[in-house]
């Protein structure tokens, strides 16, 4: 081999640094999450809590990227000759130098975007000046609810996460958080919301909480990292340079306004008698859970997860020491059973309340759809851009594509593929657009991968699903929600991805019902009709 470059993203890697890459992401991910834990949880630090380090996030860890790289070099450079090795930083360099002689460069070093630091901070300050002087706070005498959700551009009005059940409840106050929105949308939307029972936290943030929140791109660079060691390497350079790089900046500026807006609600006297957060352990959340089990240590924090399980996303796992730290809720709300194995794989003590599972509930309502599609598959995108790349490049090169049959593609809501993707698509694949249930149900084959509850959606649908390369995450996440493996199938190249395709879209129609009966359902998801979410939770 004459080089190696591992600076190429993720898409061009060659497929022996792929192997071993995706090997190593699978295979240290326990690890990293316990390093991470034992290390930074004993004494909270404000600014680490937010940043994307304690996050611990490996599908955009910058450490945790470097150390798979490094042991996927070595595995690769003991068994082949390579001329010359590119890395991206002089980590690598120096720690490869101690077992290889040969010739290695440096190129595509990661720097921080002043640009893109400028519009998180404008658009953030925009936020702050518009509702803090343009709109009346609302304030209420009683004790009230808050809860914590999230407001896409797209549609404001839509409420994705709860599915609108807190709508005009007395003593229930929404407290949004804005994501992807121009000045424009983003007044609009105010007018909007204002009108209703929604809480802008801005109203209870001063200039001074503002500008100590965008402080923290100063302050983050006084942060020193003692020496750590993952098996046997020395990271802590690389900690230091992933919190050097701001990554997930507006993340970490939201979660310590978050913190601040519990700060001064308690300084402010508020009575509350409960708050419930989108969990999902980001940093948002954690500014969030920190901050209201610290200044109301006697308030009932809730965390629903309306999602099913995402092991790539590893963020979303609550370990023993966050749980022990009060950065996460004190009761996890779960939508099914099911989940409770996986929710506590890096926890003990975390206490479970089986809750409505809202974006689910139609199942319990609909019949299984036998009339199928047999010609037809459906590509279901992701909010991972290079996955989502990757998976239409992969079918692209299949013979059932090239057969000029038609592949329907359904993206993500927060995410449209022209955004990304710049290639002109084969004729024959299709976007399609209306709501996911009523998209799935019609498909006897869905193609996928990555983090997505719409893949056990799709199953719970009648639908069975090919991965159609093999990131280890895949067959993980199922294998957590106990799904028979006669209804997935995960694949290493195309001949095996046709075969399956075409296996799929020839079985008899009996074999897609996922379950038979409303009792195996129940098993899954929460049924509405036996559970209250505001009684049965001490609201």
């Amino acid at each position: 081999m004459k080089y190696l470059d591992t600076t190429k993203s993720y898409l061009e890697y060659n497929s022996d640094l792929r192997k071993y890459y995706d090997k190593y992401k699978f295979k240290f991910r326990s690890n990293y999450l316990n390093l991470i834990d034992k290390n930074f949880y004993k004494k909270i630090d404000l600014d680490f809590l937010v940043s994307s380090v304690a996050e611990k996030n490996i599908s955009s860890s910058y450490t945790f990227h470097n150390i798979c790289l490094y042991f996927s070099i070595k595995q690769i450079l003991s068994k082949k000759k390579v001329d010359v090795l590119f890395v991206e930083n002089e980590f690598l360099k120096k720690n490869i130098q101690s077992f290889y002689k040969g010739k290695i460069q440096i190129k595509n070093k990661e720097k921080i975007s002043i640009i893109n630091i400028f519009r998180i901070l404008l658009a953030e300050f925009s936020t702050f000046f518009i509702t803090k002087f343009f709109f009346k706070k609302k304030i209420s005498k009683d004790k009230i609810n808050l809860i914590d959700i999230f407001v896409t551009n797209n549609n404001c009005k839509i409420d994705r996460y709860y599915k609108n059940y807190f709508s005009n409840k007395k003593s229930f106050f929404l407290v949004p958080t804005f994501v992807n929105f121009n000045i424009f949308n983003l007044i609009n939307c105010f007018y909007k919301l204002n009108k209703k029972n929604y809480i802008f936290k801005s109203q209870f943030l001063t200039f001074k909480d503002i500008f100590f929140s965008f402080n923290f791109i100063f302050r983050i660079n006084k942060i020193r990292i003692n020496k750590i060691f993952f098996k046997g390497l020395n990271i802590d350079i690389l900690i230091q340079r992933e919190l050097y790089l701001r990554k997930n900046l507006n993340a970490s500026i939201v979660g310590l306004q978050n913190y601040l807006f519990a700060k001064n609600l308690k300084n402010h006297d508020k009575k509350l008698k409960s708050v419930l957060n989108w969990s999902e352990n980001s940093s948002v959340d954690k500014g969030w859970n920190y901050g209201f089990r610290s200044f109301f240590p006697r308030l009932k924090t809730y965390g629903y997860q309306g999602y099913f399980v995402e092991k790539k996303l590893s963020s979303l796992d609550i370990t023993q020491m966050e749980s022990k730290a009060k950065t996460c809720p004190e009761y996890i709300m779960l939508s099914g059973p099911v989940l409770k194995k996986s929710r506590s794989e890096f926890v003990k003590n975390i206490k479970f309340i089986q809750t409505r599972a809202f974006r689910f509930e139609y199942l319990f309502s609909r019949k299984f759809y036998k009339n199928k599609k047999r010609n037809q598959i459906l590509i279901l995108l992701n909010l991972d851009r290079e996955t989502c790349i990757e998976i239409i490049e992969i079918i692209k090169q299949t013979k059932f594509a090239k057969s000029n049959k038609i592949i329907f593609i359904k993206e993500h809501p927060l995410l449209k593929l022209n955004k990304f993707y710049k290639k002109n698509l084969p004729e024959n694949f299709k976007i399609i657009d209306g709501n996911l249930e009523n998209i799935v149900k019609k498909f006897r084959v869905i193609i996928t991968s990555g983090c997505s509850s719409s893949v056990y959606e799709s199953l719970l649908s009648g639908s069975k699903i090919i991965f159609p390369m093999n990131d280890y995450y895949d067959k993980l996440n199922l294998e957590m929600l106990d799904v028979p493996k006669s209804y997935y199938k995960v694949c290493n190249n195309i001949t095996k991805l046709d075969n399956h395709i075409n296996y799929f879209l020839n079985q008899d129609i009996k074999f897609f019902e996922y379950y038979k009966s409303k009792i195996k359902l129940k098993k899954v998801i929460n049924d509405r009709r036996k559970i209250s979410f505001l009684k049965n939770n001490n609201f």
